[in-house]
């Protein structure tokens, strides 16, 4: 009988070059448009062939299937880090704000995919693959909430609108800076102070006056 030869360590790690390759240059052309982009485009950039592109994702959808996937991935494990240094659940909602306005402004390829034009071109099974791993993601966020709530942090509320209508303040908030910059604001520095007053005034309308993380003696952070 045959045996099927395994490949190479050297021959994994240079697939493995590869595929990070073209992710690195498809999610550099997805940032301005999905449907404008051509898969041969994005080999040229890569200086790969159009059916090493094929071999790796199938076709274009999956390619951008596969390009969000890792950047949601990296939200959770920059989350996972965050959480672990965070004492407290309110203390880990404040940091959700911090590191998802860090990403973003890292990652606008993020900002684009969460406006959906993106996923408005790709196909249904696509979409609800996104959108299961983007539920997986709210629903860790309001489970943060739901302890707070328990554990007499802040008052009452509904985990999962509040996870929701956070997530797409920030987003929204993102979005103009990013694509029309003189709405709001026109650089990274006044964003973040404006986060951070935005955070400390939501933070004030959840816990008790006198929690420290509320006092403010006028200086933004």
């Amino acid at each position: 009988m045959p045996t099927t030869r395994q490949p190479s360590e050297r021959m994994v790690r240079r697939r493995e070059r590869t595929r990070t390759l073209i992710l690195d240059r498809a999610e550099e052309r997805f940032t301005d448009s999905y449907a404008a982009v051509r898969v041969d485009e994005i080999a040229a950039a890569a200086d790969v062939s159009v059916g090493s592109i094929y071999t790796h994702f199938g076709n274009k959808d999956g390619l951008f299937l596969a390009v969000a996937e890792r950047a949601l991935d990296q939200i959770i494990e920059r989350l996972a880090v965050a959480y672990e240094e965070a004492a407290t659940p309110l203390d880990q909602m404040i940091r959700t704000g911090e590191v998802c306005l860090d990403l973003l402004l890292e990652r606008p390829f993020l900002i684009r995919f969460m406006m959906g034009e993106a996923m408005s071109a790709v196909n249904t099974e696509v979409q609800e693959r996104i959108r299961q791993r983007v539920f997986v993601m709210y629903d860790g966020f309001a489970d943060i909430i739901r302890r707070a709530v328990a554990e007499g942090e802040i008052f009452a509320v509904d985990p999962d609108l509040l996870a929701r209508y956070l997530v797409g303040s920030w987003n929204g908030v993102l979005a103009l800076t990013v694509i029309e910059p003189d709405v709001l604001v026109s650089n990274a520095e006044t964003l973040r102070k404006m986060i951070s007053q935005a955070t400390r005034i939501l933070v004030a309308g959840l816990v008790r006056p006198d929690d420290p993380r509320v006092l403010w003696s006028g200086e933004y952070h």
